[in-house]
């Protein structure tokens, strides 16, 4: 059974509420992507491979406010990961957790934080140092 709060039912259900509906032509069209691979991501054969500039996009053509954003980035994330619900719910609900999430994976990026600064981090936290 496919589950009914996903990405691609989330835009399928956005495209059709606008006044005209949008069609699947257009929003592809618009977003620089085959009509076919639209149809596949809003039936969920596909996984949804958007740009931050074609989500930027999506937000536009389909006039959402900022709770359905946040939820259309929540359902894009758990569509693309393997990173467990509890920690992509965890890190959305809490901007602030998202910011140092974020920060952290960054400094990491860049090499700023070795692999044994993390650990002594997580001990400290786990209280075994």
């Amino acid at each position: 059974m496919k589950e009914k709060n996903t990405f691609g039912s989330f835009i399928k259900d956005q495209r059709n509420s606008q006044t005209p509906p949008l069609t699947l032509m257009e929003l592809s069209n618009k977003l620089g992507i085959s009509l076919s691979y639209l149809s596949d991501i809003e039936h969920d054969r596909k996984k949804p491979p958007f740009s931050d500039e074609q989500r930027k996009k999506l937000v536009t053509l389909l006039r959402l406010d900022q709770e359905a954003t946040d939820l259309m980035n929540y359902l894009f994330v758990k569509a693309n990961t393997s990173v467990p619900d509890y920690v992509v719910e965890k890190v959305i609900e809490k901007p602030t957790y998202t910011n140092n999430v974020l920060l952290a994976m960054r400094l990491s990026n860049e090499g700023k934080i070795s692999a044994e600064e993390w650990q002594e981090f997580v001990n400290k936290k786990r209280g075994q140092d």
